[in-house]
């Protein structure tokens, strides 16, 4: 399964994703995909735990990403700040449904 694919699924599903992004081991609920004002795809998700101590929400270009990782791990809910229409983006590919 190719990233793009991987992700939309796990978007749409409520799906934990695991991947390394530039050295930093990465547990996260996969929330939104969509493309950036520069036309960079973008993964925002809210870190569970990583390497590098980060959590909460997080966004991540796909292109850097790395041994990208779709779990069966599913999410009960969409995490607070999360908004489906993203102004930030210039494009939403795949957004998770809002699910308090």
């Amino acid at each position: 399964m190719t990233k793009l694919p991987g992700l939309r699924d796990a978007v749409t599903n409520y799906k934990v994703v695991k991947f390394n992004y530039e050295g930093d081991l990465v547990t996260a609920e996969a929330h939104l995909l969509g493309e950036n004002k520069a036309g960079d795809k973008i993964l925002s998700a809210w870190v569970l735990s990583s390497s590098k101590g980060s959590k909460g929400w997080k966004r991540y270009s796909l292109p850097r990403m790395r041994d990208v990782e779709m779990t069966e791990v599913t999410y009960e809910r969409t995490r607070d700040g999360y908004d489906a229409q993203d102004a930030t983006m210039a494009r939403i590919d795949t957004a998770a449904a809002p699910k308090p």
